[in-house]
């Protein structure tokens, strides 16, 4: 675009100058022209709405978690269950029988004391080593039992 004007001479005339603009300021203004046409072009009309965009059918879980099992899985999955409530009894059985020779262990014990404060003399006779070694025994038969747990963990 060509930029005129007046300009003035030293007797008082008055002359039309044309004068080009630079180069720059031609580059300038195409580049702004084309930002404004380009967001001119994506406005929507006036009488028009902006829809959103159409949403696809996902599944909220994935396709795995909602697919039945298939007999080979449900077999798996009942044999599971079936070992955890047999492992469950088995620990129920192993606790019954500890808290049984626990309750042995302390009567043997009661009884060895009372017979050896019985005993004035301060002699140990066979029968309380035999208790003694019934103790021990049994004491040893709790220990292995409370550290053994039956199960799959």
């Amino acid at each position: 675009m060509w930029i005129s004007h007046f300009t003035g001479n030293r007797r008082g005339e008055l002359r039309l100058e044309t004068l080009r603009p630079s180069a720059g300021i031609r580059w300038a203004r195409a580049a702004s022209c084309l930002a404004i046409m380009t967001a001119i072009a994506g406005m929507p009309f006036a009488g028009q709405q902006q829809q959103p965009p159409p949403l696809t059918p996902h599944p909220i879980l994935l396709p795995e978690a909602n697919r039945p099992l298939d007999p080979n899985q449900q077999m798996e999955m009942r044999e599971r269950n079936e070992k955890h409530v047999s492992f469950e009894a088995a620990n129920a059985v192993r606790k019954k029988q500890i808290d049984e020779d626990t309750a042995k262990l302390l009567l043997f014990a009661k009884d060895l004391k009372a017979a050896m404060d019985k005993a004035s003399d301060g002699k140990i006779s066979e029968r309380m080593i035999r208790e003694a070694e019934v103790i021990e025994l049994l004491a040893r038969n709790v220990q292995t039992r409370m550290k053994l747990t039956v199960g799959g963990k």
